[in-house]
């Protein structure tokens, strides 16, 4: 994973009713800037910091991140920055072999498994296909089939 700076940033978000007109207690502003490993979020409500010391993703990066990078010596340390809101540093992905799944029709396919584990996140295991796409992520008690 590559280290990639970003000095300020701003997401404004809010609810609308099916009329248009914006529900006040919904607005969201939270502004964020990087500098020099050390990150800092501010809203209306909060102010906080983290320091990173690894280079910082989200969850959704992930996918992206496998797609182009998944192998059998795949050793990748990294920081989360779940919702864009929840520093848990220290993760890591990895290789974890392969995994038969039996399809509804009978077939069986083989799928490359990969483990996100880190401190406070749940193990997330990451299935590709022999394409190297995601086909299945599992984490706890929610699962997700993708398709594309």
């Amino acid at each position: 994973m590559r280290k990639q700076a970003w000095k300020n940033r701003t997401v404004q978000s809010y609810h609308s009713s099916t009329e248009g007109k914006i529900e006040p207690r919904s607005k969201l502003v939270e502004k964020g800037r990087c500098n020099g490993g050390r990150i800092r979020i501010e809203s209306q409500k909060y102010d906080y910091g983290f320091n990173a010391t690894n280079p910082v993703v989200t969850q959704w990066t992930l996918l992206d991140f496998l797609i182009r990078k998944a192998n059998q010596t795949l050793h990748a340390t990294f920081d989360l920055l779940q919702e864009l809101s929840l520093f848990t540093p220290s993760q890591s992905l990895i290789y974890d072999g392969l995994t038969s799944v039996t399809l509804r029709d009978g077939k069986t396919i083989t799928l490359q498994a990969y483990a996100h584990t880190g401190q406070g996140v749940l193990p997330i295991h990451y299935l590709l296909d022999d394409r190297g796409w995601p086909q299945l992520v599992t984490n706890s008690i929610l699962s997700w089939a993708l398709s594309g």
